[in-house]
């Protein structure tokens, strides 16, 4: 039900949305999320159509593949009710379907990543994934994130509630908006996951650079030049969006990450010294083409995908465990889905999405690189590293999300005290949180070798499609 808000808005919503937004499908097509296009706005033959559909002013996407329907460029509409009203209503659980929705590999997607950002006052806001009720209904997809405005926030802030906050899901997370001004005056949030100070209508540019896998003739710097060339060369496309391109276009934000940070061996003037080659390259390299200096150019992202498959540990965080449990959400008409069934991979109903559309299945991984793990670190090493990383490499944020254990409730109020002016982003999740089918969980090794000889690993997997790794580390975002 959408509810509108003053004269304005229901002219508009007549005029513009509702010709478009009334559906009358059958509860099946509801339940499997098989939203429709509006007639008007399909090419489909006119016979055909008025004989299936003569009754409905939407055909379901199901039946518009089926007749050769081509989905490309149609977001699909669905209003169930309409309601005049005058009350105002909290917003953080609307999301603008329509700038999301786009097409990759001949599937309609929808991208939900989603980063909310709060005020330290709001404790509505920050008691809203309290309840396991919503975020099992929709709170699940989005990062809710406090964004201090200002230093004196910061100072009188009850960091021991902010404890209490996290204990049961590990959120709201923090963004410290003074920090990140005093090198990108103009940014006015941050990307979902944490690394990517934003203003409006800008977009993330980020790269990653691994140095635990750098040969024994590598040079470092001349990796990283060339990484940073390359990331600005990619700012330079020009994105379908003017406004978002004009705005990217001026500040040039890169993100140069560093990946697998707990598989190698760094001081932080090895930081400082990768940093400073990243900037100049970034800085000369711009010049050479005539475009805008970029404002920042460092970063480390929680790297998901990309460590699993290179075998890094991801981004800033140590492995999670010697042996532990990896999750992965599937579509259930993804391609990917049936050949893992056949491999043997375990897999189950993901319990968010009450339309069973999705599959979450269970991947026994066993870390490459174990001098640290989540599980025998201290909340004051991690806050301790990714301080540090943070001044010495990245001038953007760094994506973290610390793990601490109940008994070091004290302890981690002090740390936030202590850390969070420091710090760009960061976010706390209780090793005992209650989130079901989180991303990772420790095993022992007789369980890794019972699950992983179960599974077939010469099993070609030829039939294509593609896997969504969650990014972030609390279980949570991003949900696709």
């Amino acid at each position: 039900t959408l509810c509108l808000s003053g004269q304005t808005a229901l002219v508009q919503f007549n005029q513009i949305v509702r010709p478009y937004s009334e559906r009358e499908m059958t509860s099946l097509d509801v339940l499997n999320c098989d939203y429709g296009y509006p007639r008007e706005m399909v090419q489909l033959d006119p016979r055909l159509f008025a004989e299936l559909y003569s009754e409905k002013q939407q055909v379901s996407i199901a039946d518009y593949k089926s007749l050769g329907g081509d989905t490309k460029g149609l977001t699909p509409v669905a209003v169930f009710n309409v309601v005049q009203e005058t009350r105002a209503e909290a917003t953080w659980d609307i999301e603008v379907a329509t700038a999301e929705e786009f097409v990759t590999d001949g599937y309609l997607v929808h991208n939900s990543a989603l980063i909310v950002l709060g005020s330290p006052e709001d404790q509505d806001f920050r008691d809203s994934k309290k309840s396991f009720e919503t975020v099992l209904s929709h709170r699940h997809t989005s990062n809710n994130t406090i964004a201090f405005r200002s230093w004196e926030q910061i100072e009188k802030f009850d960091w021991k509630g902010l404890v209490d906050d996290v204990l049961q899901y590990g959120e709201p997370g923090i963004v410290n908006m003074p920090l990140i001004w005093q090198t990108d005056p103009t940014a006015e949030g941050i990307n979902p996951c944490g690394e990517a100070p934003l203003e409006a209508k800008s977009c993330c540019n980020l790269a990653e650079v691994f140095p635990a896998f750098f040969e024994s003739g590598t040079n470092p710097e001349q990796a990283f030049e060339l990484v940073t060339r390359y990331t600005l060369r990619q700012r330079l496309v020009i994105l379908t969006d003017p406004e978002s391109n004009a705005v990217s276009q001026k500040s040039m934000r890169l993100g140069v990450g560093l990946g697998g940070i707990c598989d190698f061996d760094w001081t932080p003037q090895t930081l400082r010294d990768w940093y400073t080659v990243c900037r100049n390259a970034a800085t000369s390299y711009a010049k050479e083409l005539g475009v805008s200096r970029p404002v920042t150019v460092t970063t480390v992202k929680p790297s998901g995908t990309t460590s699993l498959l290179n075998g890094s540990s991801p981004g800033i965080h140590a492995p999670y465990a010697p042996y532990y449990i990896r999750r992965t959400r599937i579509a259930k008409n993804d391609p990917m889905v049936l050949p893992l069934i056949d491999a043997g991979v375990p897999f189950e109903y993901d319990v968010y999405d009450k339309t069973e559309n999705t599959l979450v299945f269970s991947f026994p991984t066993k870390a490459t690189h174990t001098r640290h793990t989540v599980q025998t670190e201290t909340i004051r090493e991690q806050f301790e590293r990714q301080v540090t990383v943070q001044e010495n490499w990245a001038d953007n944020a760094v994506s973290c999300t610390l793990s601490f254990k109940s008994e070091e409730k004290e302890e981690l109020t002090k740390c936030l005290k202590e850390y969070v002016p420091r710090l760009k982003s960061t976010s706390c999740l209780s090793k005992s949180h209650n989130y079901p089918q989180a991303p990772y969980s420790s095993i022992e090794k007789e369980e890794y070798e019972r699950l992983y000889s179960q599974i077939n690993h010469a099993h070609p997997l030829v039939r294509g499609g593609s896997i969504e790794v969650e990014e972030c580390q609390n279980g949570v975002c991003p949900v696709r």
